[in-house]
């Protein structure tokens, strides 16, 4: 007390001394936030999957099964490039003289993961390749081969091998995987509820 009765600070003083120093006057903004983090973990002691729910699941699988089918089909690639178009034509004429597609793949074809099994490219669903690949594939006859198509990733020639039903495991070698997908879905359902 005795100290401030002789000390005076003008008004003027006091605003320059703030303006100068603003920066040391702010308070960060803080805000409290309190969470509860939840995981499909924390449900899987919720769920229990009867042997019906896993027959039935499995029944359902076997009827989709039923209704979509596996391709097996090989093709000869001529990557882009200057030519590629008149490569793969002359590759088709030799085809249609009676040369042997898997032999030209194996000789010709730049797809590297196919080339040594003469094109062939297994069986898989639909969906799996390019969409103009997948277009022209659709339309084959069995054992025909189709004229040069064009993808992203340059001509190819394909040849439909065979089509089939897409095999489904057997149940006890499905089981496992299917319950835990069956769990899986039932704890997202509860973890979306909550």
């Amino acid at each position: 007390d005795q100290f401030l009765s002789r000390v005076s600070l003008a008004a003027e003083d006091i605003s320059n001394f703030y303006d100068a120093k603003k920066s040391s006057f702010v308070t960060e903004e803080s805000v409290v936030l309190e969470y509860v983090v939840l995981a499909n973990d924390d449900f899987r002691d919720q769920v229990s999957v009867t042997e019906e729910a896993l027959r039935a699941a499995y029944e359902t699988e076997v009827e989709q099964s039923a209704n979509e089918s596996e391709r097996r089909a090989r093709h000869i690639l001529i990557a882009n490039g200057e030519g590629a178009l008149d490569k793969i034509t002359n590759l088709k004429a030799q085809i249609v003289k009676g040369e042997d597609f898997a032999e030209l793949a194996t000789r010709h074809s730049d797809d590297i993961a196919s080339k040594d099994t003469g094109g062939d490219l297994g069986f898989a669903p639909k969906g799996t390749f390019a969409p103009e690949f997948e277009q022209i594939l659709d339309k084959l006859a069995i054992n025909s081969v189709s004229e040069p198509v064009k993808t992203q990733y340059g001509y190819h020639l394909i040849e439909l091998l065979e089509i089939r039903a897409r095999p489904v495991e057997p149940f006890d070698v499905r089981a496992p995987r299917l319950r835990e997908d069956l769990i899986e879905r039932e704890t997202d359902r509860l973890l979306s509820n909550n």
